[in-house]
């Protein structure tokens, strides 16, 4: 079996940041962990300084500036993409599964309508969820901050390097989070919500009726599942039945349905009953023709 190294660095360095609103520049002490992994110790070694240098470079806390209680851009922008992220991975991945198991029959629930407005609601939860992100303003409350800050330096968390100008923030205010970017990708995924929804809301506008089995809509030469909410005891499982299907239509063109019995097993036997659990298909499945 091969040997895996794994190498760990502690950081506790200096982070220092200068205040896009007030020209400040201050410092915090800066501490991580990090490890690095591989099949020799020279290569472990060399993967934990890589990670700690990109830490370092990257990585950042969050402190209010001590002059004008801004929080720093770097400080908001990298948490706020990893949440974003994280966020469209979830959603993507959730709506790629009522996708697949809509469109293979997975469930008899699950039908075509269902999992375009399972689809639906999973893009426009997620769309909320950014927009909610997004509308988060950590420089919403500079005076708040300004307290946060003061507190910080009596306790010595926070340094002041060199003084800014209180008067230039003021006069540059921080932008307000939710941009005009923002409002056109959340209009984009309320749209593509709707465009999900859409079979299921054309529906049921019109009042088209629906099949009660599996597709809902089925045209010529294609099969439907029906499944039903009895249960049927049979020993170990074996029964035979007769589909019978009908078709139901106030006007247009004539069609044919063509059924046939289905046998489940060779012959009755055996010491004990079972049953078919309801949701299971109740025979086999009927041809249009």
């Amino acid at each position: 079996m091969a040997t895996t190294f794994t190498v760990t660095i502690r950081l506790q360095c200096w982070k220092e940041h200068h205040c896009v609103g007030c020209g400040t520049a201050f410092r915090y002490l800066f501490a991580r962990e990090v490890k690095g992994t591989g099949g020799a110790a020279r290569t472990a070694e060399r993967s934990a300084h890589t990670r700690a240098a990109r830490v370092i470079t990257k990585g950042t806390d969050p402190h209010p500036c001590p002059t004008c209680g801004r929080f720093q851009p770097e400080m908001i922008a990298r948490p706020l993409a990893a949440r974003h992220a994280w966020t469209s991975a979830a959603g993507a991945l959730a709506v790629l599964a009522v996708v697949v198991l809509g469109g293979t029959h997975a469930s008899a629930w699950l039908t075509y309508s269902a999992a375009g407005l399972a689809a639906a609601v999973v893009t426009a939860v997620a769309t909320l969820v950014h927009i909610t992100f997004a509308r988060r303003n950590p420089n919403a409350d500079l005076v708040g901050n300004r307290a946060r800050a003061a507190h910080e330096l009596n306790a010595g968390v926070v340094q002041i390097v060199k003084s800014g100008d209180a008067d230039r923030a003021d006069k540059n205010p921080p932008r307000k989070p939710f941009a005009k970017g923002h409002l056109l990708a959340a209009g984009l995924g309320f749209l593509a919500a709707v465009v999900l929804a859409a079979p299921f809301i054309t529906k049921g506008a019109a009042g088209w009726p629906s099949n009660s089995g599996v597709p809902e809509v089925v045209g010529s030469g294609e099969q439907i599942v029906v499944y039903f909410d009895d249960s049927v005891d049979a020993l170990k499982g074996h029964w035979r039945g007769q589909a019978k299907a009908e078709v139901a239509a106030d006007e247009g063109p004539g069609c044919w349905v063509r059924s046939s019995a289905h046998r489940r097993g060779m012959k009755i036997g055996g010491i004990r009953s079972r049953s078919a659990k309801p949701g299971r298909p109740a025979g086999r499945r009927s041809g249009l023709h």
